[in-house]
C-alpha cells in the first residue's frame, strides 16, 4: 500500500511539474525564454518600446491591461517580435500610444519577420502620424478579433509589407480615420481576409505587387473624397473578392479602383453603396 501511494504521489508531482504556469510581469521588459507563457498582471507603459519578445513559442496574455507604449512621441512599439521567432500569441491586450506629438513610425503591434504566430483579441489605439496599429510581416501568421483604431495622417490599421505570405485575417475591426484600413505591399502567395469590417479615409484596401489573395465576406468602407474603397494598384494580380459589402461616403468617390498594370482580378457577389462603382 504504502508503495502504491508513493508511485501514485510521484506520478502527481511530474504531471503538474509538467503543466505551464505563466510567469507574472508588471513592467516593460525583453521576454527571452523559449517556450515561457506571459500574464500581464498590471497596467504598464514606456517612453519607447514597451515590451519585446525575442525568443519563439512564447505567449504574451495581457489579461486586459494596458500597455501604454511611446509615451515621449519617439519611435517606439508597443510589442515588438524579433526577426526569426515562429509560434508568438499576443493576446488580450490594450495598446495605447500615450503621445500624439511624434511623426516616427510606430507600430501597436510589431511583427518582425515572425512566422505561424496569432495576434488575437487585442485593442489598438494609436494617434501619431505614422502610427500603425498592426505591422509586419512574416508567414503564415493569424490576427484575429482585434479592434484598431488609429488617427495619423499616414497610419495604417494593419500593414502586411514584404515577405508576407499566406497571412489569415479574421473578424477584425480595423479602422483608418485619415489614411488606409489595410495596406498590402508585396504579399505573396495566398492568404485569406474573412468578415472583418475595414474603415479608411484614403483607401479601406490597398494592394501593391499582392498575389492570389482571397477576400471574403467583408465589410470595406471609404470616408474621404475622391478615394476608392478598394484600390489594386502596382502589379497585384489573381485576387478575389467573393462576398463583399463596399460603402463609400466621400464625394467623387468610388468603389473599385484597378491599375493598368494589374490583371485576373475577379469578383462575385460584391454588393456597392457609393457615388462610382468600378474605375480601371
Amino acid at each position: 500500500m504504502k508503495k502504491g501511494l508513493i508511485i501514485l504521489t510521484s506520478l502527481l508531482f511530474i504531471l503538474f511539474s509538467s503543466l505551464a504556469i505563466a510567469v507574472e510581469i508588471d513592467s516593460c521588459q525583453d521576454l527571452p525564454t523559449y517556450g515561457e507563457s506571459y500574464i500581464l498582471t498590471t497596467n504598464i507603459s514606456d517612453s519607447n518600446t514597451c515590451i519585446t519578445i525575442s525568443e519563439s513559442n512564447i505567449t504574451l496574455d495581457c489579461a486586459g491591461n494596458m500597455i501604454n507604449f511611446s509615451t515621449g512621441g519617439t519611435d517606439g512599439q508597443g510589442v515588438l517580435l524579433n526577426a526569426g521567432l515562429e509560434n508568438i500569441t499576443v493576446q488580450n491586450c490594450v495598446l495605447y500610444e500615450g503621445s500624439s506629438s511624434g511623426d516616427e513610425i510606430n507600430s501597436a503591434i510589431y511583427i518582425n519577420q515572425s512566422n505561424e504566430s496569432l495576434i488575437y483579441n487585442n485593442t489598438v489605439i494609436t494617434y501619431s502620424q505614422s502610427a500603425n496599429g498592426i505591422y509586419g510581416d512574416g508567414d503564415s501568421n493569424i490576427i484575429s478579433h482585434n479592434n484598431v483604431i488609429v488617427a495619423g495622417n499616414f497610419a495604417n490599421a494593419l500593414y502586411l509589407g514584404i515577405n508576407s505570405a499566406n497571412p489569415t485575417i479574421d473578424n477584425n475591426e480595423l479602422t483608418s480615420s485619415n489614411y488606409r484600413g489595410i495596406t498590402f505591399n508585396a504579399v505573396e502567395e495566398s492568404g485569406f481576409a474573412t468578415n472583418n469590417i475595414i474603415t479608411g479615409f484614403r483607401d479601406g484596401i490597398y494592394l501593391s505587387v499582392t498575389v492570389g489573395f482571397n477576400f471574403i465576406n467583408n465589410t470595406v468602407i471609404t470616408t474621404g473624397d475622391n478615394y476608392p474603397a478598394i484600390d489594386i494598384n502596382f502589379v497585384s494580380n489573381n485576387n478575389s473578392f467573393i462576398n463583399n459589402t463596399i460603402q463609400t461616403s466621400g464625394v467623387s468617390s468610388y468603389g473599385i479602383l484597378i491599375h493598368g498594370l494589374s490583371h485576373f482580378n475577379s469578383f462575385k457577389q460584391v454588393w456597392i453603396y457609393m457615388m462610382m462603382g468600378l474605375l480601371v
